[in-house]
């Protein structure tokens, strides 16, 4: 039965939030992630770089938008991502998370403060479950190469079917991210659609373990329990269009809301998934490839209407629908 009520799980030690919590409050700001960085390597092992050079090539992503920041973390797991946010919160500085930087709406630009990057986040390995037709994956692991390794483990048997032009840049967590979409038409093209698990740090380094189904907002509300109090988590409620959309934060107008969908594609606004399990389809045994030349964009929609007819409303089942215009 799902439930509303969010167990918060702690990455470090209680003694090794305080600690964080304590150097964050002492040394506040930008203007201190120096200290910062030895104080992180020192107790946690966790590199925050603060050389210029190497923090630029990461203050920019596709969008081309301008960007600034003072340091990169590059933890090699969930610990060194609950460090680096725990400490960041206490000390007021801002994170922005980076994966392949191939997204265009510069999600991944930072405006100040540390860019904390997914990309050594690379264990444990990509895990096939060929019963339940799940693939675990590190979300530091470019997406193309997840695609590969699960047609490997499955003889091609299986296949990821989300499959965005950037697959061969974009990373696994960048993807859940932003709710990543490809040549499938419907819901099943974008990511969303087959998310079944993930592993969710919040801002403040405590961790939600969430399954699909597990837990749903009810009356429009998530609430965060750590076993001393419940924080309210309002969820948006306006409605959203009948088509395929990946853009933002999702939303329920009942205010019923499964948490998985509700961070996948909110760009990194609620934090951070650090691993995930992810659906899988059965590979065609055929393919019937068309490239169809038609006079005018009518005649363009009055194809699209006559296929999603033919489909009963499922273009889904079409594994890539594309349209070529003038421009």
């Amino acid at each position: 039965m799902p439930t509303h009520r969010l167990p918060l799980q702690p990455v470090l030690s209680a003694a090794e939030y305080a600690a964080l919590d304590r150097f964050g409050a002492a040394h506040p700001g930008a203007g201190n992630l120096a200290a910062a960085a030895a104080f992180l390597s020192e107790n946690f092992q966790v590199d925050l770089s603060t050389d210029p050079e190497i923090v630029a090539g990461f203050a920019g992503d596709s969008s081309h938008l301008p960007g600034r920041a003072q340091a990169l973390a590059r933890p090699p797991d969930e610990r060194g991502c609950a460090a680096v946010l725990r400490l960041c919160r206490a000390a007021g500085v801002p994170v922005t998370f980076s994966g392949g930087k191939s997204n265009l709406t510069g999600s991944a630009t930072p405006p100040d403060g540390v860019v904390l990057s997914t990309v050594r986040m690379l264990e444990p390995a990509v895990r096939v479950d060929a019963a339940g037709q799940t693939a675990a994956a590190p979300v530091g692991l470019l997406l193309e190469d997840m695609r590969r390794e699960i047609s490997k483990q499955t003889g091609g048997r299986r296949r990821y079917p989300v499959d965005p032009t950037s697959r061969a840049d974009a990373t696994v967590g960048g993807c859940l991210a932003c709710n990543a979409s490809g040549f499938t038409p419907g819901e099943q093209g974008a990511t969303r659609a087959w998310v079944q698990s993930l592993r969710f740090l919040l801002p403040d380094g405590m961790l939600v373990e969430a399954e699909r189904n597990q837990y749903v907002s009810a009356g429009g509300f998530f609430y965060l329990e750590d076993g001393h109090a419940a924080l309210p988590w309002p969820v948006s409620t306006y409605p959203r269009p009948p088509i395929k959309n990946a853009g933002g934060p999702f939303s329920s107008p009942d205010g019923a809301l499964d948490f998985v969908d509700l961070v996948i594609g909110s760009e990194g606004i609620f934090g951070l998934a650090t691993a995930c399990t992810l659906r899988l389809a059965e590979n065609p045994r055929e393919y019937l490839d068309l490239c169809i030349s038609l006079p005018d964009e009518d005649a363009a929609l009055r194809l699209l209407a006559a296929a999603r007819a033919h489909f009963e409303g499922d273009l889904g089942r079409l594994t890539a629908l594309e349209y070529f215009g003038a421009n």
